[in-house]
């Protein structure tokens, strides 16, 4: 007999990050750039990955849920604790439970700049949007961009497709308003 197991059994928490603030240099026009620009030589050498990132930059859409300069938002990682896939879907109906804000890849970053010391390695981070506030790739593809952080201190971007299949190495944040 199979079980099925809910949508929040399938994730637990990783870590909570407690508080971050949208920077008052914060522009979601240029915060992308600027990240690249700023980490340009830590970014492990992945020509493909580099190159779809430099590309995706400038086509990004505003996210669902604009963020602007010192908005404080309360943030959590949560990671899957069932075998197999799951989805970018299943993910977001479980943030639905947490009463998240989608923000996309501008949460990410900024995640990443204010709290890469406390964040558990070894992990790919993803902050989730709406299908339709996505990267669109030449494909017609939407695509959501991910961090993974090793424990040597280097990192690499890259962009996954919206409907691939996510692993349990594939945390995901949790923004929530304060």
């Amino acid at each position: 007999m199979n079980t099925i197991i809910s949508k929040t059994k399938k994730f637990t928490l990783l870590a909570d990050l407690g508080t971050i603030t949208v920077p008052n240099s914060y522009s979601a026009m240029t915060r992308l750039k600027k990240f690249r620009e700023k980490y340009y030589g830590n970014i492990l050498p992945d020509e493909n990955n580099l190159i779809n990132f430099l590309r995706g930059i400038k086509r990004f859409p505003n996210p669902s849920h604009a963020i602007k300069r010192g908005d404080k938002l309360r943030v959590r990682a949560f990671r899957q604790v069932v075998g197999g896939e799951t989805t970018a879907k299943e993910r977001m109906a479980f943030l639905d439970t947490k009463k998240a804000i989608y923000i996309g890849s501008p949460g990410l970053v900024i995640v990443f700049e204010q709290k890469r010391k406390i964040l558990p390695k070894d992990f790919q981070y993803i902050s989730f949007d709406r299908e339709r506030y996505l990267l669109i790739d030449s494909r017609g593809s939407h695509r959501m961009l991910f961090i993974k952080d090793y424990p040597g201190g280097d990192f690499s971007l890259s962009f996954i497709h919206f409907k691939t299949e996510l692993y349990a190495d594939q945390a995901f944040f949790c923004f929530n308003k304060i």
